[in-house]
């Protein structure tokens, strides 16, 4: 008994440091963004007033829904494209394992746009889509069609979403090619053997194999992506107008361009409704998946 309690005083003693390392830097601050969400806090002016739901009211009676839908509309399609387009990469490397050093080049072209800063990422695609000077254009201009606008567009949001897809699927890939590099090939090869298409292969043994990781890496790129600030505002600041705006570049326009720390942060305790809801779903999905198991 006595060891037994002894050892639940070490196993506290132990955890303590990271209890109080999250109680400093993650519940105190999630604290003071939401009680300074109920606030009139403006930069410029020395009193705060509790207002209560003013701010949230502000927000979701003006463009703030409008916000939130580019921001849930742009995480779900770069995360499946991304997941799309890495899966096909990694299809593409897997297939070519015998022929090593082609695998190699081909995996590191695919690698590199991971290898640029979103902010280089943005001013380099901003170039690409430039209405004088951009390849895009000049293709347009060779065959004789009208040229466009790209980011001056009301669809600038979707071209800021291909140029996030591009940058960011080798990050799945790498994954991906990982798990598919774990398939036992004895399997494959009964399945061929067996008269089984490629499309059966993948569908009934390569997928049902890396699901699970599938489910992580979905996860992960759905709360990072729906993150997305640098290069969303480096290409378009929001604009035209607020057409390409989210909750991420309104709470950069409240706070550094109105002082409005209020309003920004009311934005920002919005934002946390979608990650905590993601995990929440992940959490049970692998429960089920665990308990089928």
């Amino acid at each position: 008994m006595i060891l037994v309690g002894s050892s639940k005083k070490t196993l506290l003693f132990l955890e303590l440091p990271l209890l109080i390392y999250t109680l400093i830097f993650f519940a105190y601050p999630v604290y003071l963004l939401i009680y300074y969400s109920f606030t009139d806090f403006l930069l410029y002016k020395p009193e705060i007033k509790f207002i209560g739901f003013e701010n949230y009211i502000k927000i979701l009676t003006g463009r703030g829904t409008f916000y939130y839908m580019n921001q849930i509309i742009y995480t779900v399609v770069v995360t499946f494209g991304s997941l799309a387009l890495g899966m096909g990469f990694a299809l593409l490397v897997d297939y070519f394992k015998r022929h090593r050093i082609f695998q190699r080049v081909l995996s590191a072209l695919i690698m590199m746009p991971m290898l640029l800063i979103p902010a280089a990422v943005g001013v380099t695609w901003v170039f690409m889509y430039s209405e004088y000077y951009g390849p895009f254009n000049f293709v347009l201009r060779l065959l004789g069609l009208p040229t466009k606008p790209w980011l001056y567009t009301t669809s600038s949001l979707w071209y800021v979403m291909l140029t996030d897809i591009w940058g960011w699927s080798p990050f799945v890939y790498i994954i991906l090619l990982a798990a598919l590099q774990q398939i036992d090939p004895s399997i494959l090869e009964a399945a061929e053997i067996d008269g089984a298409t490629g499309f059966r292969r993948f569908l009934y043994i390569t997928l049902p194999s890396i699901l699970p990781l599938i489910g992580i890496v979905t996860t992960i790129k759905l709360i990072d992506t729906y993150k997305e600030f640098d290069c969303l505002y480096t290409m378009t600041q929001g604009g035209p107008g607020d057409y390409s705006t989210n909750l991420n570049v309104a709470i950069y326009r409240s706070f550094y361009k109105h002082r409005d720390f209020g309003t920004a942060c009311a934005y920002g305790v919005l934002t946390l409704i979608f990650p905590i809801l993601i995990v929440i779903i992940y959490h049970i999905i692998s429960k089920r998946m665990e308990m089928r198991g």
